[in-house]
């Protein structure tokens, strides 16, 4: 039997082929209904903020795809703790509109 860690890296893993796939919805359904969506914080970048619930993670996606257009994205590692799983990936992604001192680091 998995563990829960084991479960959660699986749930993870399919949401991100879902992303990949380009199925935000998909995605989505994988999260908790009170998820907590944060990315770094920067006052440059119009989707560096917290974003709270579905509706509003959904939002980021629509931000993000505002604003940058990836050309690669490759998860790598999955590492997991009790409820907490971090995914390690290669991105590459041009931004659309540059904001003044935007700069990004994923």
């Amino acid at each position: 039997m998995a563990t829960t860690k084991e479960q959660n890296i699986n749930i993870v893993q399919n949401g991100v082929n879902e992303f990949i796939k380009g199925n935000i919805p998909g995605m989505l359904d994988a999260c908790a209904d009170d998820i907590v969506w944060t990315t770094s914080l920067n006052p440059d970048v119009p989707f560096a903020k917290t974003y709270k619930g579905k509706t509003a993670a959904g939002q980021f996606f629509k931000d993000l795809g505002s604003n940058v257009d990836f050309s690669e994205f490759s998860p790598g590692k999955y590492y997991g703790d009790d409820d907490m799983v971090f995914v390690k990936t290669h991105q590459a992604a041009t931004v659309k509109k540059p904001a003044k001192n935007m700069i990004m680091r994923c």
